[in-house]
């Protein structure tokens, strides 16, 4: 995992920068995860004196991004057919019923 090519802008300066652990609990996750995170490059770090660092800001923003995804994912599945003329009209066959025996 490498850190940003760049190098940090003033205003990133600014910011608060986060150890791994800050940044982990932060965003609710284990270090583990939050390195899988890092190295995907779904949240971008700098590298300060040898250690990785965080903007709080990127954690902020990245937590808003997946809770906008589960509201959005939310939304599709709470207007998915429910009826069995839906479901038909897009293909999907309607629940077996149950048969009881005698």
């Amino acid at each position: 995992m490498s850190p940003m090519k760049t190098p940090p802008t003033a205003g990133m300066l600014e910011e608060a920068m986060l150890s791994l652990p800050q940044a982990a609990r932060r965003l609710g996750v284990s270090v583990k995860e939050l390195r899988e995170l890092l190295g995907r490059g779904e949240i971008l770090f700098v590298e300060v004196s040898g250690r990785l660092r965080v903007p709080a800001l990127r954690i902020d923003a990245y937590k808003a991004a997946i809770e906008s995804r589960k509201a959005a994912d939310a939304q599709a599945d709470s207007s998915a057919p429910r009826d069995r003329t839906a479901r038909r009209a897009q293909g999907q066959k309607p629940p077996k019923r149950k048969r009881s025996s005698p």
